[in-house]
Formats: C-alpha cells, structure tokens, sequence
C-alpha cells in the first residue's frame, strides 16, 4: 500500500500527540520525585524531634510517674455529678 500525503500528516500528528504525552509523564514524574523528597526529609526531622524529646522525657522518670499518676486520677470516674 503506498504511503500519500495524508498518512505522512497523521503520522507527524500522532507523533506530536506522542511528544506531548512523554512530556506530560516526565513532568508528573518529575513533580512525584521533588514532593517525594521534600516529605522524605520533614519525616526525617520528625522523627528525629521526636526520638530527642523522648530521650528528655526518658531522662526525667520522676516527673513521668508524677504525671501518670496525675493522668490515672483525671481519668477516674468519681461519684459526685458535675455542674
């Protein structure tokens, strides 16, 4: 079957509308790849920050207990109604 004119324009036009797809793709990887990396390092530092103030709060056991205590009583029902 011989090649006319018309195949050779649907050909350069499908080739354009495969360009603009491989370049849709790239910019959507592309963006994936920058958020992935941004939310990599804050989970980092989050858990970083954490593992320190579990450290001080480790460091401190006689203020924890105090507070544990404190928690366990708030949470105990009492007999008198509230207002």
């Amino acid at each position: 079957m011989p090649v006319s004119d018309l195949h050779k324009q649907k050909a350069k036009k499908n080739y354009a509308v495969l360009g603009m797809l491989v370049a849709f793709i790239a910019l959507i990887f592309v963006v994936t790849i920058i958020k992935m990396s941004y939310y990599s390092e804050k989970g980092r530092e989050m858990r970083e920050e954490s593992a320190n103030q579990a450290q001080v709060t480790q460091g401190d056991e006689s203020n924890s207990g105090a507070l544990n205590e404190s928690i366990q009583e708030a949470l105990t029902p009492t007999d008198e109604p509230s207002e």
